[in-house]
C-alpha cells in the first residue's frame, strides 16, 4: 500500500462495503490504519468495525497510535473500549480515565466534549470528585464563610462566583481539570451544574457501584457476562464420565451469543470479530477442526460461541486489558484447553473434531480440557506431598533425581500446570512449556509416573 497509494486506493474503492470491512478484520491493526486512509468512507468503516475488533487494534498500536481510528470512533465504541481499559476488576482506574480524556482531547475538543455529554454522568462525576472538592458559600462575598474551610477565598478556583474549587487530585492532573472545565462551562451550563452538585452531593461508594451497573450492562450486550458467571469455565467435570451426547448446543444463536450494537442500523454488514480467531497457533488438533468447519453454515454461530467463551477467559485471567501480552496469553490458556478436551473426545479423527465442535458446547469441551488438566495436578500435589515424607540419601545421584523431580512438579504446580522439558536456559532456571495437546498431557503423566515409581521404591522418614 506505502508503494502505490493510488493503486492501493482504486483497489480499495473497487470493493463492497462488505469486503471493505472483511479486510479490515482481518489485517493487522497498523494495516487497519493504512486502510482507513485510503478509503472514502473512513468514518462509517470504523464505525462497521465490532467494538473488540477496535479496542484490540487501539490496544496493540498504543492511544497514540491510534488518534485516527479512535477520532472516527463512534461513542458507544469509545464507551466500550473505556469499559474495558478503565476498571481493574470493579474499581474504576483513574490514571486510565485520564488517559482516555487526554486522548479523546487530542483527537478534538468537540470530540472529548460529546463524550462528556453522552457518558454515564456517574462515571463523570466520580472521576471529578476524586479530583476536586467544590464549596457553594452562601456568601461568596465573605472570605470568612465558614464553607470555605478556614481559607481564603483566593485559594479557590470559580468560573462562575458560585462554585468554588479546590483541587484534591495528583498534582500532574491539575492543568487537565481545569482545562476540561474550561471546556464544558461556556456551551453546557447544565452538565456544568451537574458535576459541580455531584461533587458536593454524591457518595463515592454509590457513584462507582452505579458505573459498574452501567458497564457491566454494556459489556453483556457485548459478550461478556458477569465475573462470577465467568468463573463457571473453571468448574471440574469428571473426564470419566465424560459423555459429548449430553452437552449438545442449541441452534439458537441467543444462547450464547451477543448482539453488536457497535454496527450502525445504516450498515449492511454484519461481521463477528476475527481478532479471537486470528491463529493462536499454526498446527493443533482444535485448528484443523476449525478449519475443516470453516464451510459449514453454523461456522459464523461457532465464531460467536468462541468469542464469548474467551470473553469468560479474558475475564477470569487478565486484570489489564492494555497489557495485550496477558490477553494473548489468555487466547492460548483457552486454545489449549479446547485443545485437549476436543483431542480427548476424538482421539485421531479430525472428521470426529468437526462434528463435535458443530454439536457438543465449546464450554463444557473447555472444561473437559481443564479438568484433565487438574487430575494432573492433584496427583502432582500427593507426589509433593509424598517427597516430603521420604528419607533423602546423602549421595549426589539422589540429589540430582531429587532436582529433577523438584523441577517436574515445580511445573505441574503452576496455577495453569506446564511440562519441563529436561532443560534449563543459560542461567540455570527450568525451561517449561503450556501444555498445549493431549500428547503432551500424556509426557507429563508419564514423567509424574516415574516420580510415584520413585517415590514407592524409597526410604520413609522414620
Amino acid at each position: 500500500m506505502k508503494d502505490d497509494p493510488e493503486r492501493a486506493r482504486g483497489l480499495i474503492t473497487s470493493l463492497s462495503f462488505q469486503a471493505r470491512l472483511e479486510l479490515m478484520c482481518q489485517v493487522s491493526a497498523k494495516d487497519k490504519l493504512d486502510l482507513v486512509e485510503l478509503a472514502e468512507d473512513r468514518i462509517r468503516l470504523v464505525r462497521a468495525l465490532p467494538k473488540q475488533e477496535l479496542f484490540f487494534a487501539v490496544q496493540e498500536l498504543g492511544k497514540e497510535g491510534a488518534i485516527e481510528l479512535i477520532a472516527r470512533a463512534s461513542l458507544e465504541q469509545i464507551n466500550f473500549m473505556l469499559d474495558l481499559d478503565c476498571w481493574k476488576r470493579d474499581e474504576i482506574d483513574l490514571d486510565k480515565v485520564r488517559e482516555w480524556i487526554k486522548t479523546l482531547r487530542e483527537c478534538s475538543p468537540r470530540k472529548l466534549l460529546t463524550w462528556l455529554q453522552k457518558a454515564d454522568p456517574e462515571l463523570i462525576i466520580y472521576f471529578f470528585k476524586r479530583h476536586i472538592k467544590v464549596v457553594k458559600p452562601d456568601d461568596p462575598s465573605n472570605p470568612d464563610d465558614p464553607a470555605f474551610g478556614g481559607l481564603p477565598r483566593e485559594f479557590y478556583f470559580t468560573l462562575d462566583n458560585q462554585y468554588f474549587i479546590e483541587f484534591i487530585g495528583p498534582a500532574e492532573a491539575q492543568e487537565l481539570i481545569y482545562q476540561i472545565l474550561d471546556l464544558i462551562f461556556p456551551v453546557d451550563q447544565h452538565l456544568y451544574f451537574t458535576i459541580m452538585e455531584g461533587v458536593i452531593w454524591e457518595l463515592n461508594m454509590g457513584l462507582e457501584e452505579e458505573a459498574r451497573h452501567w458497564r457491566q450492562a454494556r459489556l453483556e450486550d457485548a459478550g461478556f457476562p458477569p465475573l462470577d458467571e465467568a468463573t463457571a469455565i473453571y468448574q471440574y467435570i469428571n473426564p470419566d464420565t465424560f459423555n459429548p451426547q449430553v452437552h449438545k448446543k442449541s441452534l439458537a444463536l441467543s444462547d450464547y451469543a451477543y448482539k453488536d450494537v457497535s454496527v450502525p442500523e445504516t450498515t449492511e454488514a454484519i461481521i463477528s470479530s476475527r481478532f479471537y480467531l486470528s491463529p493462536i497457533v499454526k498446527d493443533s488438533f482444535f485448528i484443523e477442526s476449525l478449519a475443516n468447519l470453516q464451510a459449514d453454515p453454523i461456522f459464523p454461530l461457532c465464531q460467536q460461541e468462541l468469542i464469548v467463551l474467551f470473553n469468560k477467559v479474558l475475564l477470569v485471567e487478565v486484570i489489564d486489558f492494555s497489557r495485550m501480552e496477558e490477553v494473548r496469553r489468555a487466547f492460548e490458556l483457552g486454545h489449549h484447553y479446547l485443545n485437549i478436551g476436543l483431542e480427548y473426545i476424538c482421539g485421531d479423527d479430525v472428521s470426529k473434531g468437526k462434528e463435535i465442535l458443530k454439536e457438543v458446547r465449546w464450554q463444557k469441551i473447555f472444561q473437559l480440557g481443564f479438568s484433565l488438566i487438574r487430575q494432573l495436578q492433584r496427583e502432582a500435589k500427593k507426589a509433593r506431598s509424598e517427597l516430603q515424607r521420604v528419607q533423602p540419601a546423602n549421595d549426589p545421584a539422589d540429589k540430582a533425581i531429587r532436582r529433577e523431580i523438584a523441577r517436574i512438579l515445580g511445573g505441574l504446580l503452576k496455577k495453569h500446570p506446564q511440562l519441563y522439558q529436561d532443560k534449563t536456559d543459560e542461567i540455570g532456571r527450568p525451561v517449561y512449556r503450556p501444555l498445549e495437546s493431549l500428547e503432551e498431557l500424556r509426557q507429563a503423566e508419564e514423567k509424574l509416573g516415574k516420580i510415584k515409581k520413585f517415590l514407592s521404591q524409597s526410604v520413609p522418614v522414620p
